[in-house]
């Protein structure tokens, strides 16, 4: 006997606009038989933020080859990760298997769009660490720092950045700043412990700068800024680079 509309599949696809920064909020219903795929355009790089503030449906992330984006990324509650790829993204919505119909409600962000870096992955050699081990000892010696120039382009005060840090890898951003400019950081989105060390340009750690989620002073001194990001288990992070 040929299937009942009601049990045959039906899949939507809808296109979801976010513009970098902004969170966008969808509702609907889907019967038991039915599939929403959120089409999402991004860049490589940037934040991807999912999630179901209703029970009832569960997401998928799917990459632009249709692929999941990741294990953690299947037929969960919320996903958050950096995308590995530009192109098109796919949010797949489906009701839990039992449900005849479910209501529901995704929210969905979009980090700002990274900023082009000539150098992004120097070669992360031991000698890059400039100061002694032995007067400015890391948290974890054996992990590897991978240092990256923060340029702020003309006419802005601010700059984004993200990427990913474990226990054995630490992020350090130089930001060249003059003396009594205000330097801010923070982290508006991480998934993880992430924390943040703050040092002067002769890499001594800025008292009451060790392992915070923020950081905001002005400078004595001009040079390049030493900004350690550490997390003791692999996260992603975005960090906001404010020098006035």
């Amino acid at each position: 006997p040929e299937p009942t509309p009601e049990t045959s599949p039906v899949e939507y696809d809808q296109n979801l606009a976010i513009s970098p920064g902004q969170d966008r909020t969808v509702s609907g219903s889907l019967r038991s038989n039915e599939t929403i795929n959120y089409r999402v355009s991004a860049l490589e790089g940037q934040v991807l933020l999912a999630r179901m503030a209703s029970e009832g449906v569960l997401l998928t992330v799917l990459t632009p080859a249709g692929e999941p984006v990741e294990q953690s990324a299947e037929r969960v509650r919320n996903w958050q990760g950096t995308l590995p790829a530009s192109g098109e993204y796919t949010i797949q919505l489906r009701p839990v298997q039992g449900l005849d119909q479910s209501d529901y409600e995704l929210e969905v962000s979009l980090s700002a769009v990274p900023q082009p870096e000539p150098s992004v992955e120097p070669q992360p050699e031991p000698s890059v660490e400039p100061a002694p081990p032995a007067t400015q000892p890391d948290p974890n010696p054996d992990a590897s720092v991978t240092e990256q120039r923060v340029q702020i382009p003309p006419g802005q005060t601010s700059v984004q950045v993200s990427g990913q840090v474990n226990e054995n890898r630490i992020r350090r951003y130089i930001v060249n700043a003059q003396e009594g400019q205000v330097l801010a950081l923070d982290l508006p989105t991480v998934s993880g412990p992430v924390t943040l060390d703050v040092r002067f340009p002769n890499g001594e750690m800025i008292p009451d700068a060790s392992r915070v989620l923020s950081w905001q002073g002005q400078l004595p001194t001009s040079g390049g800024y030493l900004v350690d990001v550490t997390s003791a288990r692999p996260s992603n992070y975005t960090l906001r680079i404010s020098v006035n």
